[in-house]
């Protein structure tokens, strides 16, 4: 099965399960961090082009008690966000739960309560996204994992990381992913030391119970949300491509088996891989050490096995995760400069200079276009043949790390304690 088969099985997944709980349209559901696949990608036929801070073409906007750096999902007609509260020297760790239809605020539920870690300022004690299956959503804070149903009662907490406050230096970052029956969890180490690992690991999403789980001492500070991809050879089992710095790792998602492993020359990598038909490429590093680079899954004596194709130390986002979309891989530095590359050559299409700087947020696309999010709230609409700019439209005031969701034929937006649903005024 195909990279793009394997895409329209996932969402025939998700579309199954969200019938299950209401019919849900498939065009509003956006699951998980990036979306259905993972991918930035919305099948969303219209999207909005205008509209401005002053409420012009916001459908609605909710405030969200306790601040956070996680994306927000939709699904079930709901919209599921994290935050956490700061209480003294401690903070509440929190999932709420907001109508998608006019952004009530339906229930917020506090999972756990722990100490204050010390965070980046790209980040926060709520920084990765949740993950829903249509009934239930898992969320975690990098100590604790926990479950919620649809009315945001626990079904299961676990601190799964008692050392995470002993060992956090930037907070956790790497968002949650669910396969099948299992909730997979990247928690990689953020000091360099000898007693100190990284691992990846999965848990049983009825109990909370760890599965596998998977450790390693010869990287360091990853923050990368792993991605299902085609294992290739038709036989549509999938993979989940990890991306560490130093190298990327491909797992059986099963069993945390390891699978294949190519180097990779980037530190602290945060951006996510994308996949495309027999296509993998990944942008991402830190610092002087960035790599851009896509890999061909091809067969070679009925074996899968992936070829490199090329690879770039310039051009790389330092956060915000690439769109692979029709053979064109997007990147958006922090910079905000927006570039268009073949994918399976790495030569420059075309090149644009958007409006500000401070680009954290990473790529969505859908309805024929491309959205950047800035810091400043100046999301830029762009088309991805030409790049051409087809507007420029502002947030209110605050700061925006957060990447943005699309449900239906809205753009759902985050910064630290606000959520807006922009539907655009055509």
């Amino acid at each position: 099965m195909s990279g793009a088969g394997l895409r329209r099985l996932f969402l025939v997944t998700v579309a199954l399960a969200l019938a299950s709980c209401g019919g849900e349209d498939l065009d509003t559901a956006w699951p998980q961090w990036r979306g259905p696949g993972g991918l930035g990608i919305s099948s969303a036929a219209e999207l909005p082009l205008h509209w401005d801070k002053d409420g012009s073409g916001i459908k609605w906007s909710a405030r969200i008690d306790g601040v956070g750096t996680s994306s927000p999902i939709a699904v079930g007609g709901r919209v599921y966000v994290t935050s956490a509260k700061r209480i003294g020297s401690q903070v509440e760790l929190r999932v709420h739960g907001f109508d998608l239809s006019n952004g009530e605020s339906l229930w917020q539920t506090t999972v756990a309560r722990r100490k204050r870690e010390r965070t980046h300022r790209m980040n926060s004690s709520a920084g990765p996204t949740p993950v829903s299956d249509g009934e239930t959503t898992f969320a975690y804070f990098g100590s604790h994992l926990a479950a919620l149903d649809s009315a945001g009662r626990t079904v299961w907490v676990h601190e799964i990381d008692p050392d995470y406050l002993k060992n956090a230096r930037y907070a956790a970052g790497s968002s949650l992913v669910l396969t099948g029956d299992l909730v997979i969890v990247l928690r990689d180490r953020e000091r360099v030391a000898e007693d100190q690992v990284g691992w990846i690991a999965a848990y049983d999403k009825t109990t909370g119970e760890q599965v596998w789980k998977k450790q390693w001492d010869d990287s360091c500070c990853s923050y990368v949300t792993p991605l299902l991809i085609d294992g290739g050879g038709g036989s549509g089992d999938p993979e989940l491509f990890v991306v560490l710095a130093g190298y990327v790792v491909s797992l059986d998602p099963a069993t945390g088996e390891s699978l294949r492993r190519h180097d990779l020359a980037a530190a602290q990598p945060v951006s996510s891989p994308v996949a495309e038909d027999d296509l993998v490429c990944i942008a991402s590093g830190a610092h002087g050490q960035r790599q851009a680079r896509c890999w061909e899954r091809v067969q070679e004596g009925g074996e899968t096995t992936w070829k490199s194709l090329w690879k770039l130390g310039k051009w790389v986002p330092d956060t915000s995760s690439p769109i692979l979309l029709d053979g064109r891989l997007y990147l958006l530095t922090e910079k905000g400069v927006l570039r268009c590359l073949e994918a399976r050559t790495g030569k420059l299409v075309w090149r644009k200079r958007l409006e500000t700087s401070g680009y954290r947020a990473s790529l969505v696309a859908g309805a024929g276009k491309l959205y950047a999010t800035g810091e400043t709230g100046a999301v830029s609409v762009v088309s991805p043949d030409d790049g051409e700019i087809v507007a420029v439209n502002y947030l209110p005031e605050s700061r925006y790390v957060a990447s943005p969701a699309i449900a239906g034929d809205c753009l759902l937006i985050r910064s630290a304690s606000d959520l807006y649903c922009v539907n655009g005024t055509g």
